[in-house]
């Protein structure tokens, strides 16, 4: 296992972690009790991030999330909103019921990888490697962005920035964008 990140929610504690030694068809030394995948169907290149709900340090439940293309566990490619846990994994982002992990819904955020994950007004904010998404509570897609090139840095400067009323976005040949949260543009610099 690698990273691995810790969410409160009520009276337990959510594990997330990232499982790439996790082989589809294999005898896996870790196993869950749900298998979750892209679209249904599993692809090549793909990303484990795994979830064990714990009380009192008794595992309640499990669950294997599989997504199309790369990505890991880190600070914002998870959030708990209310009684759900929606994920960045892949390709796709996926809303678990909290506490059963049953699948609500799963949508396909971004042609090739779901970064960030962020809650604005009562609906959620991706940041992809393609697109920039919103989507609703029911994982409706509301509007994508994508720009001249993919929103990742060669460098150390952020290739998004959430501020309070507007998205900050910055691409690989450093053309930068700015958006209003109804995914309009209103600034663009090349």
């Amino acid at each position: 296992m690698d990273s691995k990140l810790i969410y409160k929610y009520k009276n337990m504690v959510i594990e997330l972690l990232d499982d790439p030694a996790f082989t589809v068809g294999a005898d896996n030394k870790d196993t869950y009790a749900v298998y979750y995948y892209t679209n249904g169907h599993h692809n090549a290149k793909e990303s484990f991030h795994g979830i064990r709900l714990f009380k009192d340090d008794l595992e309640l439940n499990s669950c294997l999330l599989t997504g199309s293309g790369g990505t890991t566990i880190h600070l914002t490619c998870a959030i708990v909103d209310e009684n759900s846990l929606i994920v960045c994994c892949g390709d796709s982002v996926f809303s678990l019921d909290l506490p059963s992990l049953e699948l609500k819904w799963q949508a396909h955020a971004d042609p090739v990888a779901c970064f960030q994950i962020y809650k604005i007004e009562e609906e959620y904010l991706i940041h992809g490697e393609v697109e920039v998404t919103r989507l609703n509570r029911y994982g409706d897609i509301v509007w994508a962005f994508s720009g001249r090139d993919i929103f990742v840095s060669s460098d150390n400067e952020p290739s998004f920035l959430l501020k309070e009323d507007r998205i900050l976005l910055v691409d690989w040949e450093k053309n930068k964008y700015e958006l209003d949260f109804n995914g309009k543009k209103t600034h663009f610099s090349p």
